[in-house]
Formats: structure tokens, C-alpha cells, sequence
């Protein structure tokens, strides 16, 4: 039974893979000639304009508000306020920016209690590209059910989701080096 679950573990694919069209992958009888080193080439530079074009394709989408994967990372349904004690949350918030004018802006922090049916008090991070903001500071929010996990609308709430987007980098690389190094001590005791 442990072997299967360590077998699992080794062939986790870092990435979900991108389906394109490629030359089937045939047993080579010899050497592989130029033309068929050329079409493995091509195939892989495409696969990686594929991936670059989706990631800026879904970026102009959130820019545009038509959806963000903070939005589709979200519960279901919306948190009772006592749910969201000690948690993270992000309000949408209008700011006045360096030119005078108003944007909306994310703004995180952590619910601290519920004071009223739709209000909460929050400790909010630090703003620092918000003028007399750039401390960290407490004040009461009000949550309101209709704007739940709603985008470019001000004080619209979304659960905080810790997720870096477009972010190539695997942080599980370095637990699977480690357990992959604890399966071979185990599999020497074992014989």
C-alpha cells in the first residue's frame, strides 16, 4: 500500500499539460534524422507561445474586470460573518490616487470580531502606495451580502486567497527532493 502512494508522489506532474498537435512518439530504429529533431523543436517553442499568450490573455481579462482567479478561487457560498473571525478577507475600496482622481483598489486585511449583522472590525495591512495609509490600521467594515465576491463594484468582498498568478516557480520541488530522499532510507531498512 505505501509503495503506491510513494509511486503517486513521484509522478505528480509539476504543470497541467497543454494538449497540442505533435508527431506521434514512435520506437527510433538509428539516429533521429534532423527533420524529426526540427518538428520536436517547433512543437516545444509553440507550447510555450501557448502558455505565454493564455497567461496575457487572462490578464487583459482581470484588467478589464471580466473575471479574476481570486474570484473563481472563492467558496461556493458566502461565509457567515462569525466564519470570517481570524480570517483574511479583501474589500474593494475607491482611493484617491497621486492625480486626484479615485480608483478602486483591493485592500486586504484580518477580521478581528463581528460588531453588528453586517459589520466587522478588521485589522487592515499596510498601504504604503496609499497616502495615510502606509501603517498598518483597525477599523469596522461593513460586508454587505449583495456584494459578495462581486468585481469593480466598491465594497465588494472576496475571501483573501494566497496565490501568486503566473508564478513559474514550484515550491513542492523542494518537499519532493526530501521525501523522495526519505523513501530510498526507507526502502534500504525494508531489505
Amino acid at each position: 500500500m505505501q509503495w503506491i502512494i510513494k509511486e503517486e508522489h513521484k509522478s505528480k506532474p509539476k504543470e497541467p499539460p497543454i494538449n497540442m498537435p505533435q508527431r506521434v512518439d514512435l520506437p527510433v530504429l538509428g539516429t533521429v534524422t534532423r527533420n524529426v529533431e526540427s518538428l520536436d523543436e517547433k512543437y516545444n517553442s509553440k507550447e510555450s507561445e501557448v502558455k505565454a499568450k493564455a497567461i496575457k490573455m487572462r490578464l487583459e481579462r482581470e484588467s478589464k474586470g471580466e473575471g479574476s482567479m481570486h474570484s473563481q478561487l472563492q467558496p461556493f457560498s458566502r461565509p457567515d460573518l462569525e466564519e470570517l473571525i481570524g480570517k483574511r478577507i479583501d474589500v474593494l475600496c475607491s482611493v484617491e490616487m497621486d492625480d486626484k482622481t479615485n480608483a478602486l483598489k483591493w485592500c486586504q486585511g484580518k477580521v478581528l470580531s463581528v460588531i453588528a449583522e453586517n459589520k466587522v472590525k478588521v485589522e487592515w495591512d499596510p498601504a504604503p502606495d496609499i497616502e495615510g495609509f502606509e501603517e498598518s490600521t483597525i477599523s469596522d467594515q461593513v460586508l454587505q451580502p449583495s456584494k459578495w465576491n462581486k468585481d469593480k463594484k466598491d465594497g465588494a468582498w472576496r475571501m483573501d486567497v494566497d496565490i501568486d498568478v503566473g508564478d513559474t516557480t514550484d515550491d513542492e520541488s523542494e518537499d519532493e527532493v526530501e521525501i523522495d530522499s526519505d523513501d530510498e532510507s526507507e526502502s534500504e531498512s525494508d531489505s
